[in-house]
């Protein structure tokens, strides 16, 4: 444990005194308060487990080429249904009323071409419960003429014949998707996995079979599950646990009330590629690359950046990912996520078995999560789950529209508005109190939603409960500092997101005031289920002060990563550095710095740099030190690129092709 320079803190504190921060201590009369980079290791050794004790990954086992010569290959197949083109009230609408779509399903599979009929065989050592999913690739855009299928399946072969095990008609048409299997396995032999073309007119079709992620699950003792949640956009200061007076969230509230509540939860970054790259690896964005762009690593050095992509890099190939650290450790792991950010292109699917981007809101979320949960029920189960409700556009489905607000969405004149317009155009209070109130019926809706996935793990029938993490990637501003949306400062509405952990039977009901960090989620998993964290996490393991053990000592914070900068924005990157019960905002250029003392300003309010220039010249030294440490030898990742489709799906949720527009009336928009 390496501390940082102990101060004393009180609630009185003489701001003059603050300024020997840069001797390293504070004159007080309060109690001492530690401020730390890391927490001592406490491995909550319950449920520790190897994956080959509940089942076998047969993608793993010798394959033997079939009588036809057919050889499969390991790969990453995606399947998915296009969506037509649509505009911003079609796309609104259709995720209002229930709509939902599979626009990218990526899985490992066997894939072996599929000319007239092909199979392959594996031998097992013991018999279980096969499950596996068929699937087809075909050229895009390419159906199978009128009167061809497919058929697909698994015969067990012994000595004593030929026992088909699974088989299924699989036909592409207008949606390519998989088809989930189970079936059981009688004993030791071998399992032959066959395809065949069947009907007229097969010349010439370049097609393979898929056989993803095949497995043989045991009967062996139960795994406590995994399950992270995800609410995009999601402000803390919304929910009731967190102390919100509307009753937005009474099922969060519920599950904070048999966890623990960890008030003062730092996230990495204010939007949402560089936060859950480091939700995902426990590191800082400047170490994991995922969104940082050349603005982020010239901010140190001054000058400009050289057209760097607005997007940033890919998540760097060689960290390891709670997904695949999961997955290694025998789980089977699936992502399920709505903001086009998360797509493999930027390196988030890594160690997920299964990685779907769905669409179009909530109820799709869950009814995939469900599905995937029942399927693989018996089997050590890694789920994360990422709802878009509530990012932009705020459009909650009746009745949660009006929950809080006068005004349906339906009512709304030409609704939902250009994001370009509410960004940057003076709004009148009675159109922010609206946003507001919609922002809000967005989070009630998907707290209604999640209740189903609470009330799965409900059942009698569930004796092991699983560990749940309920977070969010960042908050959204509200005009709280003048501005709205995300992306664009380091103020609390941004960067203060909820942290929810419960685990029945390891967990006593709790809340933490200490600060926290995202980067600390992946090593207090790994403590949770007594497993080995893998080397070079920046984060620390919360299990200390989860469980009570520590008090008063606080995570330094560390965050950087801006979206949109200049003009929106005072600064085209900023690095932010919490400790001390200070929080310091150090922007690129000629941007002033911004100081807060957070306990007595903790809306950020009060401005104290230039009262305070000993304070903000220690803590920008330490922020130096916080980020070259951050970064270490970080190597350059590949840049991003999306192809029209997903610059289309980003579009749709403001994050690109969204300048500032002219001074227009907009009169029309105004709500009445």
């Amino acid at each position: 444990m390496t501390p940082s320079t102990p101060l004393r803190s009180t609630p009185a504190r003489l701001v003059k005194a603050a300024s020997l921060l840069a001797l390293g201590f504070l004159a007080s009369c309060g109690e001492e308060v530690s401020w730390v980079e890391s927490l001592p290791e406490n491995r909550v050794s319950t449920e520790n487990f190897r994956g080959n004790e509940t089942w076998l990954d047969l993608l793993e086992l010798p394959f033997r080429a079939g009588s036809e010569g057919s050889v499969p290959k390991l790969e990453l197949l995606d399947l998915g249904t296009p969506v037509p083109e649509e505009s911003r009230f079609e796309e609104m609408q259709s995720g209002r009323g229930g709509a939902s779509a599979v626009l990218s399903d990526q899985r490992r599979a066997w894939l072996v071409p599929l000319e007239s009929r092909t199979s392959f065989e594996v031998e097992v050592e013991r018999g279980g419960r096969l499950r596996t999913s068929f699937g087809v690739r075909r050229p895009s855009g390419v159906d199978l003429p009128l009167g061809v299928t497919i058929g697909m399946g698994v015969d067990f072969v012994t000595g004593g014949g030929i026992k088909s095990v699974a088989r299924a008609i699989v036909t592409p048409g207008g949606q390519d998707q998989w088809l989930d299997v189970v079936a059981d396995v009688p004993g030791p032999g071998t399992l032959r996995f066959w395809a065949e073309l069947r009907g007229e007119g097969q010349a010439g079709l370049e097609l393979s079979a898929a056989f993803a992620l095949p497995s043989l699950e045991f009967e062996t003792k139960r795994v406590r599950d995994v399950i992270v949640i995800s609410v995009d956009t999601l402000r803390a200061d919304r929910l009731g646990c967190y102390g919100y007076e509307r009753d937005t969230s009474p099922n969060i509230d519920r599950l904070a009330s048999r966890g623990v509540v960890f008030e003062n939860c730092l996230s990495q970054a204010p939007w949402t590629l560089p936060s859950y790259g480091s939700l995902f690896t426990s590191l800082y964005p400047a170490k994991h690359r995922a969104g940082i762009s050349e603005k982020a690593d010239i901010w140190t050095k001054g000058g400009e950046a050289s057209d760097y992509a607005k997007l940033g890099q890919k998540l760097i190939d060689s960290v390891p990912t709670l997904a695949s650290a999961l997955s290694e450790a025998g789980y089977r792991t699936a992502g399920f996520y709505f903001n086009p950010y998360l797509t493999p292109r930027t390196g988030m699917s890594r160690g997920f078995d299964e990685y779907a981007f769905l669409r179009y809101s909530a109820n799709a979320g869950v009814d995939r999560a469900l599905e995937w949960l029942r399927h693989h029920e018996g089997l050590p189960r890694f789920l994360f789950l990422q709802l878009i409700d509530p990012h932009w556009p705020y459009a909650p489905p009746a009745p949660y529209d009006t929950q809080f607000s006068p005004r349906s969405v339906d009512s709304l004149e030409n609704y939902p508005w250009p994001l370009a317009s509410v960004r940057y155009n003076p709004q009148t209070e009675k159109r922010k109190e609206l946003l507001s109130d919609l922002y809000d019926g967005e989070i009630a809706y998907a707290d209604a939603e999640l209740q189903r996935i609470f009330a799965y793990f409900e059942r009698p029938e569930v004796l092991s409960k699983p560990l749940i993490v309920f977070q969010s990637d960042h908050g959204e501003e509200l005009w709280d500092h003048g501005e709205f949306e995300h992306g664009h400062s380091m103020h609390r509405e941004l960067l203060q997101v909820p942290l929810i952990i419960s685990m029945p039977g390891a967990l006593s009901p709790r809340r933490v005031e200490e600060d926290v960090r995202m980067i600390d989620v992946f090593p207090t998993i790994m403590n949770l289920l007594g497993l080995e964290l893998p080397e070079g996490l920046s984060g620390t393991s919360l299990v200390t002060l989860a469980r009570g053990e520590l008090q008063d000592v606080h995570l330094v914070g560390f965050a950087e990563s801006i979206l949109w900068g200049r003009p929106y924005a005072p600064f085209d990157e900023a690095k932010v550095l919490v400790a001390e019960g200070w929080k310091y905002v150090a922007g690129d250029g000629d941007a002033p710095p911004e100081l807060y003392h957070t306990s007595d300003d903790p809306g950020e309010l009060n401005n104290l740099a230039e009262a305070e220039p000993e304070v903000v010249a220690e803590l920008h030294r330490r922020l130096l030190a916080k980020y070259e440490a951050a970064r270490g030898e970080s190597a350059h990742s590949e840049v991003l690129e999306f192809d029209e489709a997903h610059q289309s799906q980003l579009e749709g949720l403001g994050y690109t092709g969204d300048e500032a527009p002219e001074d227009e009336a907009d009169e029309k928009q105004t709500p009445r």
